[in-house]
């Protein structure tokens, strides 16, 4: 294992900033069937970040395991199982995992973000004594290219190397073994050129564990770096209109009341459409707020709620074997086959930067072509009263607003007055030719799908409008299919053949 120097200084002025990690290294020889044998060992030890060899796991990704998290890389998929490494996270780093970087088959880094400061762990597997010089090199040379910014770097793993008892300061010190071979002299002159300083194993580091079927002890060393900042995240409550009080016949009667009362003191008939829709929205949200009020409703937390699906699928399922386990063969035999599945859960890395998202969706929706419109408002192009009625009545309830905040309930429970202005407030749309500048925002919710969570290519985007907004398009909808004649062929979207 090799460290930075500074990593090994003690400044009092950080004293308090940097604390104690656990850091280990373990030839595990196989991680399938062995995998609860080692985290109890990792918990026993309080073990912070464990670097695993010849786990034989096939492909890269990571995978969960109650409190930490495998991030790993082995042989393709087609290939004999053979080595393969990983390192073991516990849950409080894996929370600032900032890159996760498969340079090549033998070398993994990753990258926390620990207090403002960036640590590089880099796992290796250094081609053994037995292979040609020349790989040994290529190596080394590919070691050197990895790009760490000369922050701290722990880099440890199968190293292959025997460097010798003679001390070098700062590089390597003494309870070293007397052997000297060709893969130390390239370790001993990287960590030279590198400023790293080579930790040996002593009796003292290494550690008896449980037999979990190899013949490699637990080396096990204590460093002094930066703690991740401990992330207690309060819950996000958001702010929604009682609506629900709306079914209580003389909390809506008060609602209808308010809003009435506004709505009689607005003149809108010289208003711009701007100014129209401003008075509209600010006499439906004050009423409101008067008559149902609103309630903080905090966001579930979804990580909770899916680890206690989870155990109570497996409670039902462990009942259901002790109450016929005759039945329940092919059941046992499913969940042993899938063991060796490959594990499809990802560890979030550093989330997708705000210029990232405005760049890919202005790349999304950009036309390659514009073109200029000619439109002339008929006379006839105006709404009547018993539409809008007709398309608030049909409007659903439980539906998300947009950045108006007004859901549909607040417009369906309205009175007549708001019909009567809402109708105004459309066909002075439809004469003037634009709509209110808030019309023109939306809000994007962003949910994964599947794949690596740092590209915007792997979520898909729902967008909540303006309620307002989408009652006028449904009107102007109904207009347009006035218009349209019918056809034998295939028509998509629209009412018969399609």
């Amino acid at each position: 294992m090799t460290t930075t120097h500074a990593m090994k200084r003690k400044k009092r002025t950080r004293k308090t900033k940097r604390k104690i990690t656990r850091v280990a290294c373990w030839n595990v020889t196989s991680w399938n069937g062995r995998d609860q044998k080692v985290l109890i060992e990792m918990e026993k030890h309080k073990i912070d970040i464990c670097e695993l060899s010849e786990i034989k796991r096939k492909g890269k990704g990571t995978g969960r395991f109650d409190n930490y998290t495998l991030i790993y890389s082995g042989k393709a998929k087609h290939e004999r199982t053979s080595s393969g490494f990983g390192i073991l996270l516990h849950e409080k780093y894996t929370q600032v995992i900032e890159e996760i970087d498969y340079i090549n088959d033998s070398i993994l880094k990753i990258s926390l973000n620990l207090n403002q400061t960036t640590m590089h762990l880099v796992n290796i597997y250094a081609p053994d004594i037995s292979k040609p010089t020349e790989e040994s090199e290529r190596f080394y040379e590919d070691l050197q290219n990895t790009e760490m910014n000369h922050h701290e770097i722990i880099i440890f793993g199968d190293l292959n190397a025997q460097i010798g008892d003679e001390i070098l300061p700062g590089v390597k010190q003494k309870h070293n073994e007397p052997t000297f071979n060709e893969n130390g002299e390239l370790l001993i002159d990287f960590c030279a050129r590198n400023e790293l300083t080579i930790i040996t194993p002593t009796s003292h580091t290494r550690h008896n564990t449980t037999n979990i079927g190899t013949d490699h002890n637990l080396v096990l060393c204590k460093l002094l770096t930066e703690q991740p900042s401990s992330i207690k995240k309060s819950p996000v409550c958001i702010e929604k209109y009682n609506i629900e009080s709306l079914e209580s016949d003389s909390t809506c009667k008060l609602y209808e009341n308010r809003l009435t009362d506004r709505l009689n003191e607005l003149d809108l008939n010289e208003c711009d459409v701007e100014t129209c829709w401003n008075k509209i929205k600010k006499a439906i949200l004050q009423s409101a707020d008067e008559s149902i009020g609103k309630r903080k409703d905090p966001q579930p937390n979804i990580d909770s709620r899916i680890k206690t699906i989870k155990r109570e699928h497996w409670i039902k399922f462990a009942s259901d074997m002790d109450h016929d386990i005759y039945g329940a063969q092919r059941k046992v035999w499913k969940i042993l086959k899938n063991r060796k599945k490959p594990v499809n859960e990802f560890v979030q890395s550093k989330g997708v930067s705000i210029e990232t998202w405005v760049e890919y969706f202005e790349r999304l929706y950009s036309a390659n072509e514009t073109h200029e419109i000619e439109y002339q408002t008929a006379a006839s192009a105006t709404v009547s009263k018993a539409k809008v009625k007709e398309k608030l009545r049909k409007a659903k309830n439980r539906k998300a607003p947009g950045t108006d905040k007004i859901p549909n309930e607040l417009l369906k429970h309205g009175c007549h007055k708001l019909i009567t202005t809402r109708t105004s407030l459309c066909n002075k749309i439809l004469s003037k030719g634009e709509i209110p500048n808030e019309w023109h925002t939306s809000i994007t919710i962003l949910i994964f799908k599947e794949g690596q969570k740092t590209s915007p290519d792997n979520y898909r985007g729902i967008t909540l409008l303006c309620t307002t907004m989408k009652l006028f398009t449904a009107l102007i909808k109904d207009k347009l299919e006035n218009h349209i004649t019918n056809r034998e062929e295939q028509q998509g979207f629209r009412k018969g053949p399609n």
